[in-house]
């Protein structure tokens, strides 16, 4: 198909949509052969067999970092307590993790820094 340079400026409404028509069409072709392609890759991918086809493939759930199989945390952070990083003048403990706690958020709003709770 030959490529048409023209003013679109210059054409008129039905030379426009004619136009538009033409080109929709050729951007269908396209697709369909493309998603011909695709479908001919996954068919082979489908068809490949791994070395270890006796052991089932683990899946991670929409939930991140859980297994699928087990529903246990694979996180490292999780696993693991965390040591006291802040402690308040009753003897309350923060780790440093997650939301600072309404104790913390009291002290800093009447002015005083955390630094002063560090342990």
């Amino acid at each position: 198909m030959p490529k048409r340079i023209t003013a679109l400026e210059n054409l008129g409404v039905m030379d426009l949509v004619e136009m538009r028509a033409e080109i929709e069409r050729e951007i269908d072709s396209k697709i369909a052969v493309e998603r011909q392609e695709v479908q001919a890759r996954l068919s082979l991918l489908d068809a490949y067999q791994p070395a270890s086809a006796g052991h089932p493939i683990r899946h991670v759930s929409a939930r991140r970092g859980v297994d699928a199989w087990d529903g246990r945390s694979r996180t490292k952070l999780k696993a693991r307590k965390a040591p006291i990083k802040y402690r308040g003048p009753n003897g309350e403990m923060w780790s440093g993790r997650g939301s600072t706690p309404r104790w913390l958020a009291l002290l800093e709003t009447r002015g005083r820094r955390r630094d002063g709770y560090l342990v």
